[in-house]
């Protein structure tokens, strides 16, 4: 809220509407909603807001079992010129998707249902799938003791130097949602909320859209996920501050 000339009530206002629903709502919506005359300032408040849930959950790490994988995300491309096809397309970023999972018991089990289930996730923008980029975010977001999960993408294969056990296992395509269930369910409804509310976003805030995503997805049990945001915001400025 510093040196913002909205009010506070607009920001309760819009970190209200921001966090009751787990889809979103787009910037011209809250614009709508506040009655504001002016789309840049709402934007802006969003993207800030956005950002402090982001910094919330780099705090903290995933532990115990965690799936690994990459996405691939539609961005905007802007530009006249010829568009490469597949992974490397310059309408594709790759986001790398962790999911803290733990095996059900063989009561709990569920015909039709994973033998896991998830609580924490994390999605994070990464320029390249190599191993140096995925090796640092694992670093970066897991836990060196916990036990990763991953597919047999080469980029993965030195990933035991950063936690304490990797587990590398070579599935076709179609079957890969049953090896990382979590993962998958995490990038398949991303991609339908950002498809529904925001069509299609800029490489360089995709990652803030999805610190909004992960950020409601890690406390969706929570009872008022917006006192979790000032909280956040709050303790975010104090180590500015500090």
């Amino acid at each position: 809220m510093h040196a913002s000339n909205l009010s506070f009530k607009d920001w309760f206002w819009t970190m209200a509407l921001m966090t009751s629903t787990k889809n979103s709502f787009s910037a011209k919506e809250v614009q709508k909603q506040l009655g504001k005359k002016r789309y840049e300032p709402v934007w802006a408040m969003m993207h800030k807001i956005r950002s402090v849930m982001g910094l919330r959950d780099n705090r903290y790490k995933l532990e115990g079992g965690v799936e690994m994988d990459e996405g691939f995300f539609t961005t905007a491309v802007y530009g006249t010129f010829e568009l490469k096809r597949g992974r490397g397309s310059q309408k594709k970023t790759c986001v790398v998707v962790m999911a803290e999972s733990e095996e059900v018991s063989e009561g709990e089990r569920r015909q039709g249902k994973p033998n896991s289930r998830c609580r924490y996730f994390k999605l994070k923008v990464v320029r390249k799938t190599n191993t140096r980029t995925l090796i640092a975010a694992a670093q970066a977001h897991i836990d060196s003791t916990a036990e990763v999960t991953t597919d047999g993408l080469p980029a993965y294969n030195e990933l035991d130097q950063v936690v304490m056990k990797h587990i590398a296992q070579i599935t076709p395509p179609k079957e890969a949602h049953k090896l990382l269930p979590w993962v998958h369910t995490a990038i398949s409804n991303a991609k339908g909320i950002l498809r529904n509310v925001y069509r299609c976003v800029d490489e360089d805030f995709l990652e803030n859209y999805l610190n909004e995503y992960s950020f409601k997805l890690n406390r969706r049990y929570f009872e008022c996920i917006m006192e979790r945001v000032l909280v956040a915001g709050v303790h975010q400025k104090w180590n500015y501050l500090g």
